[in-house]
């Protein structure tokens, strides 16, 4: 399921999925595609909020991610 978070005047998508687990996960690829992964039972308010949290290292790692397509 692809959510959306705005930022600063960004907006950020991630993929959601649920799987069996205790805390709610992410990984940024190295394309800059965002995963998350959370537990069935937790809102999606708590995995957005979580996901906001980390906006600052989003951006981070998608900027690197264009300067390093960029470059090759």
């Amino acid at each position: 399921m692809i959510r959306e978070i705005i930022f600063k005047d960004n907006i950020i998508q991630y993929n959601l999925q649920y799987k069996n687990v205790k805390n709610i996960n992410m990984r940024i690829k190295p394309d800059g595609s965002i995963n998350v992964s959370a537990n069935k039972g937790v809102p999606l308010t708590v995995i957005d909020d979580f996901a906001l949290s980390k906006a600052d290292s989003i951006i981070q790692a998608l900027v690197r991610a264009i300067t390093i397509t960029h470059k090759a």
